[in-house]
């Protein structure tokens, strides 16, 4: 019996021992899944970090060009200076020093105090931050840049090291305490994990940062005999982003305008930032207003959802388009990284190349758009303030006065902004040099684009679409003669409402009624621009008609150019009387210069709207207004009569009283082309700023009041449909016809010059 229970005993013992082994092999089982499966990523990940090293390269921004192939911003070649991370913190002085001191004082080294250490390698430490200084100094005389801004450059660079060394170190402190607690029970105790134990330095604090961005070959020759003598310095090919139109000289031909300025010969005027509203300029990096998302948020290194590598990811020293274009196109110029991937443990290279951004082709024509600007050079007269630009001596901005303005081109074919000019302008030197100059002259506001971002009351010239309004509505007929007794109340005492023919002479009031000895038809309505024709038929209107119209011909809608800022426009009539202001122009009705041509635009194509763009790779949208084709003929005839007929307010005058000769003349008589259109004069309000007195009490100054002055009109060539809206804004001008209309007849002669009439 005892011999039959010893085999059944090791039995037990030995199943026993085995479950034991099973048991420890099944844990160490589930531990190397959970390590290779589970977490085999995350591991994978940590594993190639600490045997690959990569190296992003930059890309090439793409350029932007105008309808006829000029280059209007690209890139060019240019230099990144690159200093290492620790010359920037000032470390490197440290760890040069440590190093001479260790090798200088190698047996006594072990020997010495902590404090002993620290006082040798202070003294070694006076030379390496002498050298520093040098470097610096040499830094700042080679790339052109004051020490200021490199120190600025360089606190910039160590805030961004810094915050994001303390994100990585939060996060791997925190996988840290995971991995070592993991199995702790209830009750257990936790391992402390300190950012001490976890704060390694990251690879952004071991590499060459930029430090000054876009130097030329001259400066890098300089910046190279520096990185011969510190390690840490070196030069990165690069781009530095430049405007070759952004200054052009023009010439003017000086026998084409107003007799007063008229002389023979040409003028070349230089003009100075052509198109920098539309086309725009560079920023630094993440220098963004408050409340909107920054550039490296935008566009991280790695998509937060899906971890996947954006490579037109923002780094530190990158520029990014700040306005306009450069802005709104940024991620289709921007372009893709390249970057190098070296295997440590293969020696294995991996190479992908960068990929330049793509063009941008804009639908305007530099050439017409400088001409344009240099007509507007207060040099040549048209935009500063002549004798001849007022009627009466109570005009209030004094002559000699330089006036802003803004002018816009439409192709009445496509909708393409041919040019879109707004004076004064300036350059980007002014940007990066004198910002005051650009953004604190309360008058000039060169900032604006006046084309687009400001708004204008429209006064008369708003009255074509109002014809077409009322006709297409059926509240009017074209066969309908209206009126005019020189006021549009009964009583003809009360000052509102009035026509702007109404003047005493000798007793008697002049009207259009008896200068035509009869009611108004529609087109001389137009042509003479007869207040009480258009306020009778903003009464007809209404007030929801007139708000539905002006919409349908674009008032309260933006166009999305991407130029910047972009003003809707806005008519906002509550009652009949606001109702009746707004079919002259006034009242609570705002528009800008782009609106007035792109309605003027609509009339020539018999009621169709086609939205204007300034990118050739917009898409084409309009509309069909579906206008009474007869109102349509009509306000073209009124525009015609307007230009053409003596009495037509677009017409011209007498030059006699200012110039030596000169009778009578046409604004606008130009050989082979016709033009139609209609001027405004459009009450506006002052510019004012608040002061101290010398009270110290706080009180309003004026520093610009009167009326702006417009002119729109269609051109094209004589006998033949119009191609081309036109309009013009001459702030504070005063009349219309004497400081705008001068001014489009200037732009016929530019649209000639270029081939386009």
């Amino acid at each position: 019996m005892i011999r039959s229970l010893v085999p059944s005993m090791f039995q037990r013992r030995l199943l026993l021992l085995l479950a034991g082994v099973i048991a420890g092999v099944s844990v160490l089982t589930l531990q190397a899944a959970r390590v290779t499966i589970v977490e085999g990523s995350e591991w994978l990940t940590t594993a190639e970090g600490t045997l690959v090293e990569s190296e992003w390269t930059p890309t090439s921004r793409g350029r932007i060009f105008d309808r006829k192939g000029r280059v209007l911003a690209q890139d060019r070649p240019a230099f990144d200076v690159m200093v290492d991370y620790r010359l920037i913190t000032g470390e490197w002085a440290e760890l040069e020093a440590r190093a001479v001191a260790r090798r200088e004082k190698r047996a006594d080294w072990p020997k010495l105090s902590a404090v002993e250490r620290a006082a040798l390698v202070d003294r070694y430490a006076v030379h390496y931050r002498e050298q520093l200084e040098t470097l610096w100094v040499d830094l700042s005389d080679a790339t052109g840049v004051s020490r200021d801004d490199l120190e600025d450059r360089k606190a910039e660079i160590k805030a961004e090291v810094q915050s994001l060394a303390g994100h990585l170190w939060t996060e791997w402190r925190e996988r840290r305490w995971e991995e070592l607690n993991r199995d702790v029970g209830p009750g257990g105790t936790e391992v402390e994990v300190t950012l001490a134990d976890v704060s390694t330095p990251i690879r952004e604090q071991r590499i060459q940062h930029p430090l000054v961005s876009g130097i030329d070959d001259t400066r890098s020759l300089r910046v190279r005999l520096i990185a011969e003598r510190f390690e840490g310095v070196s030069l990165r090919l690069s781009g530095a982003r430049e405007y070759p139109y952004e200054t052009v000289d023009v010439e003017v031909d000086l026998s084409t305008l107003p007799p007063p300025l008229r002389e023979e010969g040409v003028r070349e005027v230089t003009v100075r930032g052509v198109a920098t509203h539309l086309i725009g300029w560079m920023r630094e990096l993440d220098r963004v207003p408050a409340g909107e998302l920054l550039d490296t948020e935008r566009r991280p290194l790695r998509e937060p959802k899906t971890g996947a590598i954006d490579r037109g990811h923002y780094r530190p020293g990158d520029s990014v388009g700040g306005s306009g274009i450069e802005s709104s196109r940024e991620d289709i110029l921007r372009g893709l990284r390249g970057r190098e991937v070296r295997h440590l443990d293969t020696g294995e290279v991996e190479f992908t190349p960068f990929q330049p951004g793509r063009d941008v082709v804009l639908t305007i024509d530099a050439q017409l758009q400088a001409r344009i600007q240099a007509v507007l050079d207060p040099s040549i007269g048209l935009a500063r303030v002549q004798p001849w630009h007022h009627p009466t001596s109570d005009y209030p901005v004094p002559d000699g006065t330089d006036l802003a303005a803004s002018v816009v081109v439409l192709d009445i074919e496509s909708g393409d902004i041919l040019a879109m000019v707004s004076t004064p302008s300036f350059t980007r030197e002014d940007l990066e040099e004198r910002p005051e100059y650009v953004f604190r002259d309360e008058v000039a506001r060169r900032y604006l684009n006046r084309a687009v971002s400001v708004p204008y009351a429209p006064g008369s010239i708003v009255k074509p679409m109002v014809l077409c309004a009322a006709v297409t509505s059926g509240v009017h007929s074209l066969s309908t003669l209206i009126e005019c007794r020189g006021h549009f109340l009964d009583d003809p005492t009360v000052a509102r409402l009035r026509c702007w023919g109404w003047r005493p002479d000798e007793g008697k009031f002049h009207t259009h009624t008896g200068q035509f000895g009869r009611g108004l038809y529609a087109d001389e309505a137009l042509g003479s621009s007869c207040n009480i024709y258009f306020y009778t038929l903003g009464e007809l209107l209404g007030v929801n008609r007139m708000k539905e119209w002006y919409a349908k011909f674009g008032v309260g809608e933006a166009w999305e150019l991407g130029v910047g800022s972009e003003y809707p426009g806005v008519v906002s009539p509550t009652s009949k009387g606001e109702a009746i202001m707004n079919a002259i122009g006034q009242g609570p009705i705002a528009w800008t210069p782009l609106h007035a041509a792109d309605a003027f635009a609509t009339l020539e194509r018999g009621g169709v709207r086609i939205r204007p763009r300034i990118d050739r790779s917009a898409r084409p949208v309009s509309t069909d207004l579906r206008l009474d084709p007869d109102s349509v003929d009509s306000a073209l005839a009124g525009l015609a009569r307007s230009l053409n007929e003596r009495w037509g307010t677009g017409h011209g005058q007498s030059y006699a009283e200012f110039a030596d000769g000169a009778g009578f003349e046409q604004f606008i008589d130009i050989e082979g082309v016709e033009v139609i259109g209609k001027t405004g004069t459009a009450q506006a309000n002052p510019i004012v700023r608040t002061v101290e007195n010398d009270n110290g009490e706080s009180e309003t100054e004026v520093l610009r009041k009167g009326n702006h002055a417009w002119f729109v009109g269609l051109a094209g060539p004589e006998g033949r449909h119009a191609r081309y809206a036109i309009s013009v804004l001459v702030e504070y001008g005063g009349s219309g016809g004497r400081s705008s209309a001068p001014v489009a007849a200037q732009v016929v002669h530019a649209l000639k010059a270029e081939g386009y009439l």
